[in-house]
């Protein structure tokens, strides 16, 4: 890196190691110009007299100088790193309920939790295995939407979701995988056909264009919804203020591919 100009003028009457002091203390914080503006009189000192003794006090003088700007920089510099930078990023990072992600994860959680309660809606259906019950999903896998594990989910038939994710914390008297263990209990050829059904052609039936829906037919059986088995669009009634949002979200994340319903 060359020196400035007026740095190599007094770079003649300087020792090498008196050099070495100047360049580490005072180049990366200002240069010798500066000095000179901030003190006037040193022009004169190095004009009238190049003695040794006034090159030490220009020396000593720009040392001065520089540790008192030193002083000014850090503090600035500390504010500024601390203080608005802290501000502009708090404010960058501003994350709500409306954020695409938290949206996302409302529906998810939402269809998660049909998808329970209408199963056990199937089951009535059955006096047999009338006192077989699905439990809620575990919570944090319900509400997880990170790219992987949603796409996971998306590929994913009714019986993948039963065989692996555990039932939600809260059932303190339950095994994790009791819906599993129940899952291997309905033997009968009608819910071995519907537990192979694809995640996103229930969503499709679940989201039923936001209209209400009451029941859902499957292999020739209607099932009737009961209070808890809450259709897309309960969620759309329950966030009314978010309703677009939602709307949209749904849109882009689960209806960019064609589903297969028709076969049902």
């Amino acid at each position: 890196m060359s020196l400035p100009y007026s740095l190599s003028l007094l770079d003649n009457h300087f020792n090498s190691s008196r050099k070495e002091d100047i360049t580490q203390d005072n180049l990366s914080l200002l240069s010798i110009s500066e000095i000179i503006c901030l003190s006037p009189s040193l022009t004169d000192i190095y004009k009238e007299d190049k003695s040794e003794s006034n090159i030490n006090l220009v020396t000593k003088e720009s040392e001065k100088i520089a540790n008192k700007k030193k002083k000014m920089f850090d503090i600035k510099f500390s504010n500024k790193k601390r203080g608005k930078a802290a501000a502009n990023e708090k404010k960058n990072s501003e994350h709500t309920s409306l954020s695409p992600d938290n949206i996302l994860s409302k529906i998810q959680t939402h269809f998660l939790n049909f998808v329970i309660f209408f199963i056990n809606d199937c089951i009535l259906s059955f006096p047999l295995y009338k006192k077989i019950i699905f439990l809620k999903f575990e919570y944090e896998k319900k509400s997880r939407v990170s790219s992987k594990y949603f796409n996971k989910l998306k590929n994913s038939s009714i019986r993948d979701l039963l065989e692996n994710v555990d039932i939600s914390d809260k059932y303190k008297r339950y095994d994790k995988d009791i819906n599993k263990k129940n899952l291997e209990k309905l033997n009968d050829h009608w819910f071995k056909k519907f537990f192979e059904i694809k995640y996103l052609d229930l969503f499709s039936l679940y989201h039923n264009d936001g209209n209400p829906l009451k029941e859902l037919s499957f292999f020739g059986k209607t099932i009737a919804f009961s209070k808890k088995t809450k259709p897309f669009y309960e969620l759309l009634q329950k966030y009314e203020d978010s309703k677009e949002d939602i709307i949209n979200i749904t849109k882009m994340f689960y209806f960019n591919e064609k589903n297969s319903m028709d076969s049902y």
